[in-house]
């Protein structure tokens, strides 16, 4: 067997895995392959409900059956080691049908594959319990230690694991913000790029912003000001306002990445 589609099989057990060795792409396709209902697909799979429920919880949206799992694998421990291990063997089953290498892996979720540059042509496993599906294609990605940030040159959008929907809905300006510094790596040549970012950078530090480019990007999304964290604030605070986590977090570390 080729080495590097057995590195592949090999990472495709591990239910969370980022490639630590790239911090940097752009210009690339990089696409989320997620598998549909993956909870679900594994309880019936399996067996592990009976077919009455299958058909009322088919039935159920999206966040009410994964109530029901929830609540399922609280009352029974075995069945979250069920979910784990059985998707262990779709991903690695999905690996080995598409003939994925390791470097093609950008990262791992339980239920989900960041590949670059590759091209599907099997997204049913087990006689089709399982599908994969594109959840979403992006052209650049950034690491920042834990933080895995996607960049979507058609969408003109970021998204950012781990940070939740509301809390990105809050933090509008600041992913705006980035989102054009990463836009403009894709589209620009150093010697283009380095006024553009000094010059952000240096607006950012001086408090020159919007008020809410200054919101912390975080699932808190507030502002910070010394000790505490406000949901709003208004002008008259603004020289008051601790700028340092996105600076140090984001700005900073993807202005010297994108140089």
């Amino acid at each position: 067997m080729d080495k590097n589609l057995a590195d592949a099989l090999e990472l495709a057990k591990r239910t969370n895995y980022t490639n630590k060795d790239i911090i940097y792409l752009k210009n690339v396709e990089i696409v989320e392959w997620d598998i549909r209902s993956a909870g679900f697909s594994v309880l019936k799979y399996k067996g592990a409900i009976p077919p009455f429920l299958i058909d009322e919880w088919e039935k159920l949206d999206k966040h009410t059956r994964s109530v029901r799992e929830g609540n399922l694998q609280r009352a029974n421990p075995n069945i979250a080691s069920l979910i784990i291990n059985t998707l262990a063997d779709v991903r690695s089953c999905f690996v080995n049908l598409n003939g994925i290498k390791d470097y093609e892996i950008l990262s791992i979720k339980k239920d989900a594959m960041f590949l670059i540059n590759k091209r599907i042509s099997h997204n049913k496993i087990f006689n089709d319990y399982f599908e994969f599906r594109k959840k979403g294609v992006y052209s650049s990605y950034v690491l920042l230690g834990e933080k895995e940030i996607y960049y979507s040159s058609s969408t003109n959008s970021m998204d950012i694991k781990g940070i939740s929907e509301a809390s990105r809905e809050k933090c509008g300006a600041i992913i705006k913000d980035l989102v054009y510094l990463i836009r403009s790596g894709e589209k620009l040549n150093r010697e283009q790029l380095f006024p553009i970012l000094k010059a952000y950078r240096k607006k950012y530090l001086n408090r020159e912003l919007p008020l809410d480019c200054y919101r912390e990007l975080n699932n808190g999304g507030k502002f910070r000001i010394g000790k505490y964290t406000l949901e709003e604030i208004d002008e008259s605070m603004r020289d008051d306002i601790d700028i340092s986590g996105n600076f140090m977090n984001y700005i900073n570390p993807i202005i010297n990445i994108l140089v």
